[in-house]
């Protein structure tokens, strides 16, 4: 029986991480009391609840996916992700993304309007409780609890303060939706902890397999790319851990200043003891086309950041062991690119990196030069890569080669 509801409160959490729906009348009064001890908080008003189906709940989801991504800014990001090979040359990137959320969202809460959509056809979940024994499980619960969460936090720290619609820096945006999404993954868990009642001593080990574990392929299948895998799951997982570490800190208080400071930074979720210092600040960096490339005609087509977290996707996607995509990403201390495109349709990027210290750079460059098709350049801290672009001349020749 440990086995099985082990393998249950795994499942119900990367249910949860995709918004697979489950079964279940909800009595939502009674999950808000319980929101509101596992969390430490008090709803301030009633939260407004909205019951649609299924075109009702697709037409919330587009709605939202409209609301992140314009039209315009679709083919960019699309553009972005595979000229540094983090997506098939051919993939639809809007197509896979409707996939992958259409279908499966049971419900979601919208602090622009404070509502909470639940879909009144829930799909049927097994009578999952009742097989474990635990009459009183319902996925559907679970769910509600995990969104009711975001409804008290949003009363009480305005969600849209913090940084996550940041279209400059989509490494802080991250990191301020793992403290969403981390706090309300870890109110879900008490409460599945409560209702399966795991010892204390077991928690932490069940947690730490849930969250460290390679699980995307297995949800989302082998034809998923693994960038789009491991960011869509990230925010619960890392963010998890960021909210246990804040919790083992301080309690209460300490998670509510999660929402009142929020990391900067992936790289401070990835090392909550970074973020809990206050060290290591993030270096501000800039990235524009190579003169020699503007004069060629090329034209900016997008700039961002990757941070710690896709410095590591991104080193793997290019061949690199994790081991060592690990150990080269984690002396990250900023970084910017931009996506340039010439009048034939031909793509190139500049991507700009800077590191704790130089042999922090030194690691990060040991791998990257081995990578086919990158020029790479170090001057001191700071690392620059360039992929493409209309000739040799556009690399600046100010820098050191590093071989």
């Amino acid at each position: 029986m440990r086995k099985a509801r082990n393998a249950c409160i795994f499942f119900i959490l990367l249910v949860l991480a995709l918004g697979v729906r489950g079964q279940g009348k909800p009595d939502l009064a009674a999950l808000e009391k319980k929101v509101e001890a596992l969390r430490g908080l008090t709803f301030l008003s009633p939260v407004q609840v909205a019951y649609v189906d299924d075109a009702g709940m697709r037409a919330v989801v587009q709605g939202e996916i409209t609301r992140e991504y314009t039209a315009k800014e679709w083919p960019r990001m699309e553009e972005t992700l595979k000229v540094f090979g983090l997506i098939p040359p051919k993939m639809d990137l809007r197509k896979q993304m409707d996939v992958l959320l259409d279908e499966q969202v049971a419900g979601l809460y919208d602090p622009h309007t404070g509502r909470l959509y639940v879909n009144r056809n829930p799909v049927d979940d097994g009578d999952l409780g009742s097989q474990l024994g635990l009459p009183d499980l319902h996925l559907t619960d679970v769910f509600l609890i995990h969104e009711l969460d975001h409804a008290l936090t949003d009363q009480h720290f305005h969600l849209l303060s913090l940084p996550l619609e940041d279209r400059e820096n989509e490494d802080r945006a991250d990191a301020a939706r793992c403290v969403v999404e981390g706090d309300a993954t870890w109110v879900m868990l008490r409460y599945l902890y409560q209702l399966l009642q795991v010892k204390p001593d077991q928690q932490r080990t069940m947690s730490d397999l849930m969250t460290t574990m390679g699980i995307g392929q297995e949800l989302m299948g082998a034809s998923v790319p693994a960038y789009l895998q491991k960011n869509l799951l990230i925010a619960y997982l890392a963010g998890y851990r960021l909210v246990q570490a804040a919790y083992e800190r301080g309690g209460f208080k300490a998670i509510d200043d999660l929402y009142l400071h929020p990391p900067r930074s992936m790289e401070q979720v990835l090392h909550p003891s970074r973020y809990f210092a206050g060290s290591d600040p993030t270096l501000p960096v800039e990235a524009d086309l190579p003169v020699a490339w503007r004069k060629a005609g090329w034209k900016s087509v997008s700039k961002g950041v990757w941070g710690e977290f896709n410095t590591r996707i991104l080193l793997e996607e290019w061949g690199v062991a994790r081991d060592q995509a690990n150990a080269a990403s984690e002396g990250w201390r900023g970084d910017r690119y931009v996506v340039g495109a010439g009048s034939g349709g031909e793509k190139g990027f500049v991507w700009n990196t800077a590191w704790d210290t130089d042999k922090d750079a030194q690691q990060f460059v040991s791998v990257v030069d081995k990578i086919p098709g990158l020029s790479v350049t170090r001057s001191g801290e700071r690392v620059t890569l360039n992929k493409g672009g209309p000739s040799p001349a556009s690399q600046n020749t100010s820098e050191t080669k590093v071989h």
